[in-house]
């Protein structure tokens, strides 16, 4: 009985990422959002698109595809974008031929290049994509500094690569959940954490500890706190889990009038309405390391 209602609340999601892991001196968050959504039972990756972001299309699409042939089961894994304005024909074709196959989201953890191509190419989608999760975004004047000095400022990475994909997509009339790192950050790997999921029956344990070592300790050193944000595996939990990312709608749209431009998100005013993340369930930690421990056959 379980096990079929586990396939009744399967949600399927699309995956558009950049990851990095293993890369030297690269961030690991795309890697744990991507071992996350694959080691969910509560999800079914429909399939993942790559992207430029913390480094090249073509190693993130190395990355990518090594680690669904190790744990993923089958997927199409699509090289899309190399960079802004590239019309990405394979990975927007794919998603379309996905989304003909059912509902899903799309969980975009770099820059939107990849969605807003497949949106020019395939307008219909913006109506038949449940609902856009988008790692980027932020409150007016927030200015988000971490570490026990405060001195590194984090940027909005995501959107500040591709501004003009940013408002196609919020121009297409898709449904829209931004998660700003000024909430995202708080959701931290510690060293303990990371030997846990490192012994663990997960099969993507021993390759997440491995390659997200470095990655750890270099966070750890660069601004001294004990742990390690990683940003991207909140969204996963928002597709996973909604109720345990609470949200408020805000009026969203791109300012031009700083350098670099900004994606904000305000209570009232001109913009898109888009759902704005503003909390996160202490459940949410706790099903994060559940699923990366358990093995799932």
């Amino acid at each position: 009985m379980a096990n079929s209602e586990e396939v009744k609340l399967k949600r399927r999601v699309w995956i558009d990422t950049d990851p990095s892991i293993g890369i030297p001196v690269h961030d690991a968050d795309d890697g744990f959002a991507i071992a996350l959504a694959l080691s969910a039972p509560e999800l079914e990756v429909a399939g993942i698109s790559v992207t430029y972001g913390n480094t090249s299309v073509e190693r993130s699409l190395g990355i990518a595809r090594e680690m669904v042939a190790l744990f993923g089961g089958e997927m199409p894994v699509i090289a899309g974008a190399a960079g802004p304005d590239d019309p990405a024909e394979a990975a927007a074709d794919a998603l379309a031929a996905a989304v003909e196959e059912g509902p899903l989201s799309y969980i975009a953890l770099g820059p939107l290049t990849n969605l807003a191509a497949a949106l020019k190419r395939h307008p219909e989608l913006g109506r038949r994509i449940e609902r856009v999760i988008f790692v980027g975004g932020r409150s007016p004047g927030t200015v988000l500094k971490i570490g026990k000095y405060c001195w590194y400022t984090f940027h909005d990475a995501n959107f500040e690569k591709d501004p003009n994909a940013a408002e196609v997509v919020l121009q297409s009339g898709v449904s829209i959940m931004l998660i700003p790192i000024e909430l995202s950050s708080g959701v931290r790997l510690t060293k303990c954490d990371l030997r846990r999921i490192g012994k663990s029956e997960n099969p993507a344990g021993k390759y997440l500890a491995m390659r997200g070592w470095l990655w750890l300790r270099l966070w750890c050193w660069l601004v001294w706190i004990p742990a390690a944000p990683v940003f991207d595996v909140l969204a996963v939990v928002a597709a996973a889990h909604s109720c345990w990312v609470g949200a408020e709608t805000r009026k969203v749209h791109v300012s031009r009038n700083v350098q670099p431009p900004e994606l904000l998100a305000e209570p009232d005013g001109a913009g898109v309405d888009c759902e704005f993340a503003t909390t996160v369930s202490a459940n949410a930690m706790a099903w994060i390391m559940k699923r990366l421990t358990e093995h799932r056959p």
